[in-house]
């Protein structure tokens, strides 16, 4: 049932994305670049830069030999610049207001570091536990 569940969200993440993607450009033909149209386009524009981006820094693929750290460090400085064109080009935060800027910059940082030290529990808990089952498992066996 879980993955029933986890296959659907996937799918309707996967259909909106190309529904948005579609509507996106029909608005863009039909009203031309409104401001709803150019901030959903970038809001669009960034899920897709920051997927990237995680796809670039968090796999093995592209990248071997950093560890975490880099990986994150990395990850970080190039999701806040694609993260401030989209917010420049999106029209998300006063383009004249400096204080707007850094408050978008410190909230990034915020949930970086939230979702690093997050992640990082969840994952010290998840090879833990997998530890544990190894050794029941080579105990049995001996």
């Amino acid at each position: 049932m879980k993955g029933m569940v986890k296959n659907a969200l996937v799918h309707a993440c996967i259909y909106f994305t190309i529904a948005m993607a579609l509507w996106l450009i029909v608005g863009f033909v039909f009203a031309g670049p409104v401001e709803g149209i150019v901030m959903s386009a970038s809001i669009l524009g960034a899920c897709v830069l920051m997927a990237l981006l995680q796809s670039l820094w968090f796999t093995d693929r592209v990248m071997k030999r950093p560890g975490y750290p880099v990986r994150i460090l990395g990850f970080g400085v190039c999701g806040i610049v694609a993260l401030g064109a989209c917010a420049w080009l999106g029209g998300w935060v006063p383009r004249d207001v400096p204080e707007a800027w850094i408050t978008f910059a410190v909230i990034y940082l915020l949930l970086l570091v939230l979702f690093t030290v997050v992640f990082s529990f969840v994952y010290r808990n998840e090879v833990a536990k997998y530890s544990d089952a190894l050794k029941r498992f080579k105990a049995r066996g001996e």
